[in-house]
């Protein structure tokens, strides 16, 4: 099975609008956090049984995992009073690999103006990473855990993060099962990849194999199928086309969860939250959710690095990246989360 690592991918990428950009993953956490906010609101302090299902860690110290020396998260001085940012990240392990941040995004909540903002950090971006050589985004997590993912992102990109919370794909099978599945159409080009990937999940979990897709056409996928059918990159126009088959099936997803209605939902985040990471305890998340009746139900999004300031070289013992003009994208990411230059910072 050809290896796809942070170090070896090498897809090549075009020029597409941040919207559309800014889909891929983000879904994934707006349908966790939403169950797990919506659900902390209606079921009261049953909640907080519910939320110790989460790992809830301590990233101000020095710790080890899965041999991974976690490296504490540095104090950050707050940008601005009312506007609050935490990481979010997406973590595709497979086997015992060193976990990779499939999906990168900075939650921005403005409690004065009532705002939600999103910001996906694209993961091939090419950055500095404190303690190590330029390098692809997503490799500071698996280098040091979400304390040296933070760090960069602070560094690089002169934030204040201090909070995280991350997902396994693994809970996102477990939430396709509890949700009934999805319907898929899957392409015929589509089912050795699909198959290719399945192989993959079946031999790193094998306490329930899935069969095989073995034809084209609109057909149901269980949890461990789907997420196959999501990572598909290899076929059509790569990363472009992995996202809408992501967008495909989240789409049914949020569909489905927002017709389980309020007394499903504790058993759907019962199975999802033990995939669940963070450092924010359930009195903040607690604090989060019934803070966010008031909010804007829409969320404004943004992702980085923004079209036309970022080159695209391939880097050896890297692969391809995206070099972005670190001063620009700085700037622009100020201007959508703080409504003004970084220089400010500076």
């Amino acid at each position: 099975m050809q290896k796809r690592w942070f170090i070896m991918e090498s897809r090549r990428r075009g020029r597409h609008s941040n919207k559309r950009r800014m889909s891929k993953g983000k879904k994934i956490f707006i349908a966790v956090f939403t169950i797990l906010l919506i659900s902390a609101i209606s079921t009261g302090a049953y909640a907080f049984y519910i939320l110790s299902l989460m790992k809830h860690t301590n990233i101000n110290k020095p710790t080890t995992d899965n041999g991974i020396t976690n490296v504490p998260v540095e104090d950050a001085k707050k940008i601005n009073k009312n506007i609050t940012n935490y990481a979010l990240f997406g973590l595709d392990r497979r086997g015992t690999e060193a976990s990779r941040s499939d999906t990168i995004m900075v939650l921005s909540l403005d409690k004065e103006n009532k705002k939600i903002k999103l910001t996906s950090l694209m993961r091939d971006m090419y950055v500095d990473i404190p303690g190590h050589n330029k390098n692809k985004l997503n490799a500071a997590y698996a280098f040091g855990g979400p304390g040296l993912a933070i760090n960069t992102i602070n560094n690089d990109f002169k934030l204040d993060i201090q909070y995280y919370a991350t997902v396994d794909f693994k809970g996102l099978q477990m939430l396709i099962n509890k949700l009934g599945g999805v319907d898929i159409n899957v392409k015929q080009g589509e089912i050795q990849y699909l198959n290719s990937y399945l192989d993959e999940l079946n031999k790193i979990d094998k306490s329930n194999v899935a069969s095989h897709i073995t034809k084209a056409g609109m057909q149901h996928l269980n949890g461990k199928q789907a997420v196959a059918y999501m990572r598909i990159r290899y076929y059509g126009r790569a990363d472009y086309e992995r996202t809408e088959r992501q967008r495909t099936v989240l789409t049914q997803l949020f569909n489905k969860v927002k017709q389980a209605g309020p007394l499903k939902l504790p058993g759907i985040m019962t199975s999802i939250l033990p995939y669940v990471e963070t450092n924010l305890s359930s009195t903040n998340i607690m604090g989060l959710g019934a803070s966010a009746i008031g909010y804007s139900s829409a969320i404004e999004q943004y992702r980085l690095p923004v079209d036309g300031t970022y080159t695209s070289p391939s880097i050896k013992g890297v692969g391809d990246v995206l070099q972005p003009d670190m001063n620009k994208n700085v700037d622009l990411l100020y201007k959508f989360i703080y409504g003004t230059d970084a220089n400010v910072s500076k």
